[in-house]
């Protein structure tokens, strides 16, 4: 799996089929989409037309708690007019937030999703998806998947940045051997103006956007930035000509203060693996 990848929330038709362009053409091999974000259809065919050839291409996609996982690939699969995916993860653990059509799981015992960790073990058997993980979760509903079915996820894709995250779950998840992804690692630009940040960013002549990309590969965690802007998709991509120092890791690091953007917007009372 590439060590950086692109995210595609809240890009639309036309768009998001350039933004998926501009960032293949900049360096980016992992792709990440749903099929609640409205643009598989684009994504699938920015990805099928690229030069770039498609087994270079690290493409994930997601299922929603009230989907049957198998026909939710099939179905997103044929709008991309592709053959597989090569990562599709549960999108939110049922019951949480899960998708628009449903608040609550439809086995109230079932908090974990073993229904749905079984449907993607299922697609993945019949070839549609090469890996498959989860999003959103936590330890304990991890552990529930694992106990159930004796399958590790191979990523839990979780909202993480320097101002809201955990070293602990990423320990933990260190410990299944399971990769974290991190969404809106840039904290949606809300904070990028902390002196901190400006300060590192400054002492090696990058934006701090890049600074706190960098913080994230140097932790082993794969940030999926997103961006409309080709100038901010290039930007995103320049962080592997620098290094942050021990000291500069462990400032960035100080910053945490378990914000969360997506909480804020949803009234989930904050980072939901917590």
């Amino acid at each position: 799996m590439p060590a950086l990848g692109f995210g595609t929330w809240q890009l639309h038709d036309e768009a998001a089929a350039d933004a998926v362009t501009a960032a293949l053409t900049a360096g980016y091999r992992l792709i990440d989409t749903s099929g609640s974000y409205g643009n598989v259809a684009e994504v699938g065919a920015a990805v099928g037309g690229s030069s770039v050839a498609r087994e270079d291409i690290f493409l994930v996609t997601k299922v929603e708690s009230d989907e049957d996982p198998v026909e939710s690939l099939r179905r997103q699969l044929g709008e991309m007019k592709l053959d597989r995916v090569d990562l599709t993860l549960i999108h939110w653990p049922p019951g949480v937030m899960g998708s628009a059509h449903e608040a609550h799981p439809a086995d109230p015992h079932d908090r974990a999703g073993v229904h749905l960790w079984q449907g993607l073990i299922r697609a993945r058997e019949q070839g549609m998806t090469t890996d498959i993980g989860v999003s959103n979760y936590n330890a304990e509903l991890i552990d529930v998947l694992v106990d159930a079915t004796d399958e590790v996820p191979a990523v839990d894709q979780v909202e993480w940045s320097p101002f809201g995250h955990s070293m602990r779950f990423r320990e933990y998840l260190r410990s299944r051997e399971i990769a974290l992804q991190a969404y809106s690692p840039l904290a949606q630009y809300h904070k990028l103006d902390h002196p901190v940040l400006q300060k590192i960013a400054q002492a090696h002549g990058k934006t701090p956007g890049q600074v706190v990309l960098r913080w994230d590969f140097q932790l082993g965690v794969v940030p999926l930035p997103r961006s409309g802007s080709v100038e901010h998709i290039k930007e995103n991509f320049g962080i592997f000509d620098f290094e942050l120092s021990d000291e500069e890791m462990g400032k960035i690091t100080g910053l945490n203060e378990e914000f969360s953007v997506i909480a804020d917007k949803h009234g989930l009372g904050g980072l939901i693996y917590l």
